[in-house]
């Protein structure tokens, strides 16, 4: 169609539908997998974690030797293909049906001989050419989705008798014969996980002086809190291959520090799993010689460091290299507490570099000290079989809500759609108005009228705002409660300033940059109160102010998202914007286009006299986008100058006028909330109507700021309401949510 530029039909959409589908349903290339993802979460057995996680990710690159066995067990996790598309489930074929599915004989496969004396490397290959399952062997599904695993006859673990070998992992291990690997995982604490490498070395005709002994970027340091004096003398490892800085908890417990519990994803060599710990800011690390000290934005901690006392550089083991006379190392009586990765850079730039020689060490001037990396001497670190321990480290730690979300987008790959979207010419000239013609004036913003046109001219239809008008004093003057209502809202508007009677030397314009506003009122359905609405979308000669207007982008916060994020932590608390729209202005060029037709004091008895909005009016098109514009501005204007949790509220947690916020505690949201108010005010907004599930916090507010329904409790013996919060039922009380 591209090629002839003809216009497509839909039958040419529905052959174009049927053709991709043959395609995507093809069994051997409609399942190309997209090789962008880099991460897999199984959402459905991991939690979300209970307060606000990090986001760092390391890799420390290990070496290890393998054998033939330990790459065939290796293929066995890395070599899953998805067969799922073109394997029905059945049991014909299957390990436990006739015949035999390897050698074709009255026998099932799950009980030939023949297969079971094969090596274990040829049984993996045929089962995985064949489609079975490794863990239950079933064709139509992965191991690693299995839940019918079968328990070994041999060893009682979870694996099919037919997969038994005799060296199968015993404690986490993997032991095979000369020459001979083992593998075995240590658990550091509860997370950072160090894989230990035991190599056995087969015997020779030469004699060996021993195993060259290699040391790691260890180097004593004083450790202490920003705001405190005392510090703790402990060694730290500078590792390069980690974006992410740990200490132990009981370095945490030394400092008198406190952290927040946070949740991690730590990935070692072999797995990764989520992993509590605590998340603290406000540490510092120097040299033990200096004065200077180094900020660390942030550290995690973890029960230990997976690196041990061997790894550790000493004075005397430099003594038979002396091109490294002029370093000095330091030494202390300490563990290793402490891993610097390369997230502080500070920490890890070189000062001064000592090359190596004869494949000798190198040694590194920090800021810290000095670092010494490579072979040392000769180890004494092997066992009574002569096999020499190796530490080899691999640590990643991501935020599980990335994971998660990264998940979800994979999934739904049309809520990136949304996210991502570009805006439209209209939405690009909009912005681009309210930037040009951004002001302050009077402590509030002042924002032009989002013209579709540069040049407008307005026809003037005074005529039909006048019949309008009289048609609303006629139901003035039936209801004496309506325009009672009325008379006060209008008057509160004039008293305020939002509006005012036109001058007489300007009633008069022939310029085509004159609009007449009919209104009228609206009650609300469950408050009672009146409130006056200007008919924008009012036609005259086939055109209306609304017509003219831009819409806007639309800037408000998806209101799902604030709700979840309401109920995020245990402090919740609501506030609202009083009169949001009528708190950015109007300049003097644009105010004619919002001229409405009123009687003084309404008094109906007089004549009608003009008069004109000088700020956003309900009714207008454009009035809810100019008016989030605003409060975002706010935050963008006060940025390095207020408290940023405060900012981030204003940005993510406002809903058009409503400020919906949950935090840990009720210290934190007493001082959010006087911190949102004083950023707000700057811009002209004030935030009233206070309430939260926390008696403290609606005590530390003034009683004209709280709400309506919590002006007036006992906050010592009195129960919470019930209160409206974005559409839902809020029991504050027992802090739940329903809908109404």
């Amino acid at each position: 169609m591209e090629q002839t530029q003809q216009r497509p039909k839909f039958n040419d959409l529905v052959r174009f539908v049927e053709k991709q589908s043959k395609i995507m349903q093809d069994p051997v290339f409609g399942d190309i997998q997209d090789v962008r993802r880099e991460a897999k979460v199984r959402a459905p057995t991991v939690n979300l974690p209970y307060g606000k996680s990090a986001s760092k990710q390391s890799f420390v690159t290990a070496v290890s030797p393998v054998t033939t066995n330990a790459v065939a067990n290796n293929n066995v996790k890395e070599n899953r293909i998805n067969q799922s598309r073109n394997v029905t489930l059945s049991n014909e074929n299957d390990a436990f049906s006739k015949p035999c599915v390897y050698c074709k004989r009255e026998h099932a496969m799950e009980r030939c001989e023949t297969m079971s004396k094969l090596p274990h490397k040829e049984k993996v290959e045929f089962l995985k050419k064949n489609g079975f399952c490794f863990a239950c062997l079933i064709k139509g599904h992965l191991s690693k989705t299995c839940k019918k695993r079968l328990t070994c006859r041999s060893c009682d673990k979870k694996h099919p008798t037919l997969l038994h070998f005799e060296n199968w992992p015993q404690d986490g291990a993997i032991d095979t014969k000369t020459p001979a690997v083992a593998t075995n995982n240590t658990s550091c604490g509860t997370a950072i996980e160090a894989n230990s490498v035991t190599v056995t070395r087969p015997p020779t005709d030469q004699t060996e002086a021993g195993n060259t002994d290699h040391k790691l970027a260890i180097v004593p340091v004083r450790v202490k809190a920003t705001k405190g004096s005392h510090s703790i003398e402990t060694y730290a490892f500078l590792d390069t291959g980690s974006s992410a800085t740990f200490c132990t908890e009981k370095l945490m417990e030394e400092l008198s520090v406190s952290g927040r519990k946070t949740e991690i994803m730590l990935q070692t060599m072999c797995y990764e799993k989520p992993v509590k710990t605590f998340k603290l800011c406000g540490l510092e690390v120097g040299s033990l010689e200096g004065n200077e000290f180094i900020e660390l934005p942030e550290v995690f901690t973890q029960q230990a460091i997976p690196v041990s006392d061997q790894n550790i550089p000493r004075e005397e083991d430099l003594k038979q290299w002396p091109y490294l006379n002029e370093v000095k190392l330091n030494s202390i009586k300490a563990d290793v507490s402490l891993l610097i990765g390369v997230n502080i850079p500070k920490a890890m730039e070189p000062l001064k570099v000592i090359n190596s020689q004869d494949n000798g060490p190198y040694a590194v001037l920090t800021h810290l000290g000095w670092i010494v990396n490579g072979p040392l001497g000769i180890s004494s670190h092997v066992d009574k079989h002569g096999r020499q321990q190796v530490t080899t480290n691999r640590i990643s730690v991501a935020r599980l809500e990335d994971l998660l979300i990264q998940q979800y987008n994979q999934d739904f790959p049309e809520l990136t759609y949304e996210e991502k979207a570009e805006h439209s010419f209209e939405d690009k000239r909009f912005l681009q108005i309210m930037k040009e013609s951004l002001k302050k004036r009077d402590g509030h913003y002042e924002i032009r009228l989002p013209f579709r046109k540069d040049e407008l001219s307005m026809p003037n239809n005074r005529q039909m705002a006048e019949q309008r008008a009289y048609s609303l004093k006629k139901r003035l003057e039936k209801d004496e409660d309506f325009k009672n209502d009325y008379m006060c809202f209008m008057n509160d508007v004039l008293a305020k300033g939002h509006a005012e009677m036109v001058p007489e030397e300007q009633l008069h314009r022939t310029d085509g940059r004159l609009w007449y506003i009919p209104h009228h009122g609206v009650y609300h359905k469950r408050k009672k109160t009146i409130r006056v609405v200007f008919d924008c979308t009012s036609s005259y000669r086939g055109t209306s102010l609304n017509t003219e207007l831009l819409q806007g982008p639309d800037l408000t916060n998806t209101l799902l998202g604030v709700l979840l994020k309401f109920r995020q932590e245990p402090v919740a608390v609501m506030g609202d914007i009083e009169g949001m729209f009528h708190q950015v202005k109007i300049p003097e060029t644009d105010v004619d286009f919002l001229r409405f037709l009123w009687w003084p004091g309404g008094d109906t008895t007089q004549a009608l006299r003009e008069f004109r909005m000088t700020v956003r009016l309900f009714g207008a098109v454009s009035s809810p986008s100019c008016a989030n514009f605003a409060i975002k501005q706010t935050a963008e204007d006060n940025e390095g100058k207020a408290d940023s949790s405060a900012l981030n509220t204003i940005r993510h947690n406002f809903y058009v006028d409503d400020c919906v916020k949950s935090v840990p505690d009720e210290s934190q949201a007493i001082s959010l909330v006087q911190n949102i108010k004083k950023i707000c005010a700057t811009g002209g907004f004030k935030l009233t109507k206070w309430t939260s599930n926390s008696r403290s916090v609606l005590a530390s507010l003034p009683v004209e700021e709280r709400a309506k329904e919590v002006k007036n409790i006992d906050l010592e013996k009195d129960k919470l309401p019930v209160e409206r919060a974005l559409g839902m039922r809020w029991d504050i009380e027992h802090s739940s949510l329903t809908s109404l």
